[in-house]
């Protein structure tokens, strides 16, 4: 059984997203399509989001937390956004329930562990991007 996840937020369209992610996911047990559902995170009806259906557990919720890191790791390295930008970035996790948790750019390995367990723990709907 798989998690369906919202992907949100950020300067890119989700179908970008989804090739952006693509490469630091690979063979993870995450398959991303871009829906057209609308999103309590984003635009209204009809609007396009990024959708990641995790069926690897713990390990590929980690994966994709990670890819998204590195997404804005590059994004910073292109000059899309400055340092300072960067240093305070986080992405954000909702959990169905509405609870949610901040990881910050620069979590630990460790703290990453204990973050995605907390994500999975809260039955995460969604990934909120800066």
């Amino acid at each position: 059984m798989s998690s369906r996840i919202e992907i949100v937020g950020g300067p890119l369209s989700p179908a970008d997203l989804k090739d952006a992610l693509a490469s630091h996911i690979d063979d993870a047990g995450v398959r991303l399509d871009v829906d057209g559902r609308t999103s309590l995170y984003r635009g209204g009806s009809g609007t396009e989001l990024l959708v990641a259906y995790v069926g690897g557990g713990a390990t590929a919720l980690s994966a994709l937390i990670t890819g998204v890191f590195a997404l804005l790791a590059m994004r910073q390295g292109q000059g899309q956004e400055s340092a300072a930008d960067t240093d305070g970035a986080k992405i954000v996790l909702h959990g169905a329930d509405g609870s949610s948790v901040e990881c910050p750019a620069n979590a630990t390995r460790e703290e990453l562990v204990q973050l995605v367990e907390l994500a999975r723990k809260l039955g995460s709907s969604t990934i909120e991007l800066p």
